[in-house]
């Protein structure tokens, strides 16, 4: 079997992310639905429009989820290490 050819879009979207620049894309993302399900400058959107309505408040919320969880382990995170500096301070 031959080597697999690496393109570079694959190569980008492997490097790993960490929890603050995962919680900004979250972030964004967030930002980017809340203005479909809050409607734009008080419109009300057509019945046909509820679905993607429906769809955009369901993302929002497991992004909610997501940023929370995250949070709560970058703060664990955070609270370990002090801990570790404590136990065996850098001399």
């Amino acid at each position: 079997m031959g080597k697999k050819k690496s393109s570079y879009k694959y190569s980008r979207s492997r490097k790993p992310w960490t929890i603050k620049k995962i919680r900004l894309r979250i972030q964004d993302a967030m930002r980017a639905i809340e203005p479909v399900f809050l409607g734009t400058a008080g419109e009300d959107y057509d019945p046909d429009e509820m679905e993607r309505m429906m769809k955009a408040a369901h993302a929002y919320s497991q992004l909610g989820s997501k940023l929370r969880k995250l949070t709560e382990l970058d703060e664990i995170i955070e609270r370990v290490e002090s801990l570790e500096e404590q136990i065996n301070p850098k001399t």
